[in-house]
């Protein structure tokens, strides 16, 4: 996906009669992300600095995940968030946006302990790298499954609050995208907001 500005003028000959068109076209795609980026981090670190008041910590979450997808025009994509759930011991799927949208859902992660992705996917950011390539966590899935769910591209950011586990955030994209270095500070940002 690219985004492009055009200018175009029409090309007269003297007799006024046209002969074409002289056109322009400038490739506005990184400077366009970048603002769309930072508007979305922005509204992220909005919805979540103020208090908790009487929303509640689930609630609040999500109005700052929608906060993270609404404010993101240029790059359509699905949230996931899980929260850690300390009685449990485990991550607790809290909601989804953007899958509403038609375009994609994003994956589903190992959500406990015992699961043997579990410390691959708690410890660090993973970002896929190849069209429909799919989690190493998901193999199991058939690829038919994963295809349906329009996944074509997703990324898994742990939330953390000091050293512990505070949640994951996942995204799932309905188009190939490659996750460049801008994408994941963004993401990054925006789940340490999160968190």
């Amino acid at each position: 996906e690219r985004l492009i500005i055009w200018d175009a003028a029409p090309m007269p000959a003297a007799s006024g009669q046209l002969l074409g068109a002289i056109a322009f076209g400038r490739d506005v795609t990184v400077e366009r992300r970048l603002r769309a980026r930072e508007a979305s981090l922005a509204a992220v670190t909005r919805a979540a600095s103020g208090g908790l008041g009487s929303e509640g910590v689930e609630r609040r979450a999500i109005h700052i995940l929608a906060a993270l997808v609404d404010n993101m025009p240029t790059l359509r994509f699905a949230a996931t968030l899980y929260l850690w759930d300390d009685q449990a011991g485990v991550l607790k799927h809290v909601g989804d946006v953007g899958g509403e949208r038609g375009d994609a859902h994003a994956p589903a992660i190992p959500t406990t302990t015992q699961h043997p992705w579990w410390q691959i996917v708690a410890a660090r950011p993973l970002y896929s790298a190849y069209d429909r390539e799919r989690p190493r966590w998901l193999r199991a899935i058939a690829v038919a499954r994963w295809k349906a769910r329009g996944i074509r591209a997703w990324a898994s950011v742990p939330l953390r609050a000091g050293d512990a586990l505070a949640g994951a955030l996942v995204i799932g994209r309905g188009a190939p995208h490659v996750w460049d270095a801008a994408d994941q500070a963004w993401l990054e940002s925006c789940a340490a907001a999160i968190a």
